[in-house]
């Protein structure tokens, strides 16, 4: 039986290969199944026709979506189920939070938890000898990523939280839980290794959780120390507990270049709402300890939230000033996704329109609500994803550089980099609160937005004109902010 697995780049901080679309990919080869690995674009409409060529050939389709593509995704495979009458499956977090809403719109769809190896198994049981195919590692099937010709890559040890956040989406499914051993995941390093990726990125929720796992980090150093790779990684740590300062260095020596934690807020109302424990004096001291070590941080942050105040918003777009990640502007034009099943759910109002009911609520407070419509009109004159990268990209490349000993180099590019970013940072800062004591928007503020987006370009393209020419072996490390795949 022939299956094609479609979806669409979700994070561009990443790969754009999903890798819980690799490992069901393995389970149904596994269970004798042909399969097929397919990366739909909602920009590019070649990439679809080329995808979507040989779907007749195919005896049933699994999308597996997201919020962000669900909407234009899935007209795709309602036309192909009225032409070809296939046998469409649909997967993913989204699809399994809404499971009701989804399977009353679109009858046809069959929804099963890919995060469930139960579920898999009893929508897709056993039908044959396990198929064999040459692009699965380490049980993943890497189909996406050996055709894309960047050198990062998507990876994890763990699929777990102990945290207990209420917006996030993790201990709201029931998926079946992932602990490697040291040895397997060392095994995958070294065969991805060989095929030549050199940028390991951990989609593990938390790296390190607390002191439990001090042997099992220590014991992955020195395996990788002793098999004598040389690569580079990038890891989602919390800021409760803060990791111990000989075990971030014991990572930075086989290769830790970035960091990603979740501030999410400085504000006691979120922290006492959404069961997450908030410090500025964490959030000070990981990042003395990040800079110490010389590793760059990314930073979840939600600006936006059903309860916000007008002041407890100054009090956080302040403290974003002060971190230097204003450009994250993502943070700002995005509030907070509320759920279905958790405790706020019951604030959305019902659009039969559409499936995605998460941003369907207003803001407590009046202005706040103003606030966030003016600056989302104001961020739409430019390509936020694009604006984010130019810091985002150059950062990376720095602690890249220093990882390996190319930093002398670019000193004068860094410099100007980081004159720059303290520069947008202060003027995005200004235009903000000008918006919000003026209470509207004008031309003046657009065209600052249009000034500041033109000089992060040009020296973002100058900067990453170098490094392809100098050091291309770091240049294709880096993820590239774009919906589709590295084919140079």
């Amino acid at each position: 039986m022939k299956v094609g697995i479609y979806y669409f780049r979700t994070l561009y901080t990443q790969s754009a290969a999903s890798l819980s679309v690799g490992k069901l990919s393995n389970k149904l080869l596994n269970n004798g199944y042909e399969v097929n690995l397919f990366l739909l674009n909602q920009s590019n409409i070649y990439d679809n026709i080329f995808n979507l060529k040989n779907v007749e050939n195919l005896d049933c389709l699994i999308y597996k979506c997201n919020y962000k593509d669900f909407e234009f995704g899935i007209k795709f495979f309602k036309k192909i189920y009225e032409k070809y009458h296939k046998k469409i499956f649909l997967t993913g977090v989204f699809a399994c939070l809404n499971k009701n809403r989804i399977e009353e719109k679109y009858s046809f769809l069959k929804i099963f938890n890919l995060l469930n190896d139960e579920d898999i198994n009893l929508t897709f049981p056993y039908v044959a000898t396990k198929i064999q195919k040459e692009t699965v590692i380490c049980n993943v099937d890497r189909e996406i990523e050996l055709n894309e010709h960047s050198k990062y890559i998507n990876i994890e040890l763990t699929n777990s939280c102990n945290k207990k956040c209420e917006f996030c989406h993790i201990n709201l499914l029931n998926h079946t839980k992932i602990d490697k051993n040291i040895y397997e995941l060392v095994n995958e390093i070294e065969s991805l290794i060989k095929c030549n990726k050199r940028f390991f990125i951990f989609n593990d929720c938390i790296f390190w959780t607390g002191e439990q796992d001090n042997e099992k980090i220590l014991e992955f150093c020195k395996e990788v120390k002793r098999r004598k790779l040389v690569f580079s990684f990038y890891i989602y740590l919390s800021l409760t507990p803060l990791i111990p300062d000989k075990l971030l260095k014991e990572l930075k020596d086989i290769g830790l270049v970035r960091v990603f934690f979740g501030v999410e807020n400085i504000s006691s109302d979120f922290s006492n709402h959404y069961l997450k424990f908030l410090s500025t004096q964490n959030t000070e001291r990981m990042i003395q300890k990040l800079n110490a070590c010389k590793i760059s941080y990314h930073i979840g942050f939600i600006l936006f939230y059903k309860q916000v105040s007008y002041n407890s918003l100054l009090d956080n777009l302040n403290y974003l000033r002060t971190l230097g990640k204003l450009f994250r502007l993502g943070i700002i034009i995005e509030k907070l996704r509320i759920l279905p099943h958790t405790k706020d759910a019951c604030y959305l109002t019902e659009n039969k329109d559409k499936i995605d009911m998460a941003y369907n609520y207003n803001f407590d407070d009046e202005k706040v609500e103003k606030i966030f419509n003016n600056l989302t009109h104001l961020f739409k004159n430019i390509n936020i994803r694009n604006f984010e990268q130019f810091f985002n990209g150059i950062s990376l490349a720095e602690s890249l550089l220093i990882r390996y000993n190319k930093y002398d180099s670019y000193k004068k590019e860094l410099n100007d980099y980081y004159n720059l970013k303290i520069d947008v940072n202060n003027k995005l800062y200004d235009i903000i609160i000008d918006i919000i004591e003026k209470d509207e928007i004008n031309e003046d503020h657009i065209n600052e937005i249009k000034l500041l987006y033109s000089a992060s370009e040009i020296n973002y393209t100058f900067f990453f004109k170098k490094l392809l020419t100098l050091d291309f072996d770091i240049f294709s490390m880096i993820p590239h902010g774009q919906e589709t795949l590295n084919l140079w």
